[in-house]
């Protein structure tokens, strides 16, 4: 582990209960409470959806919320948030398509890495909900 790497707070198997959780419709907030209760580790929501969109857990079918709505750009606190437009995500997926690290991919978009990735694991969890739907 390098000396920026924080320890991680859930093991998989932790984490993989809790996916299972999700799949059968926790919310985030239950899912916190799980996390407390059953682990004793006190995190975020973000946190744990981050670690189980990464590990490719999803709510059931019937208790999915619409996406990519709202404005393209708005204001979370201090900081501007800069929605992916469909033309970002073409874009992102020729960048990957080329094999360029989230880094590279990151910087000939103005965005940082962690964006990248997210945004990369989010159209593959939709191109899953499609292909479950098929």
């Amino acid at each position: 582990m390098s000396a920026t790497t924080k320890p991680r707070l859930l093991t998989d198997e932790q984490l993989e209960e809790l996916g299972q959780e999700r799949e059968q419709g926790a919310t985030q907030g239950r899912l916190v409470q799980l996390a407390k209760l059953r682990f004793d580790v006190e995190i975020s929501a973000k946190a744990i959806l981050w670690q189980l969109l990464r590990l490719g857990y999803d709510l059931p079918p019937g208790r999915r919320q619409a996406t990519n709505v709202g404005p393209l750009i708005q204001q979370r606190g201090d900081q501007i948030v800069r929605r992916f437009s469909p033309e970002d995500d073409k874009l992102l997926l020729e960048l990957e398509r080329q094999q360029l690290s989230y880094s590279e991919i990151g910087r000939r978009m103005s965005r940082k890495p962690n964006s990248i990735r997210g945004r990369l694991l989010t159209l593959a969890r939709r191109d899953a909900r499609q292909d479950e739907a098929a």
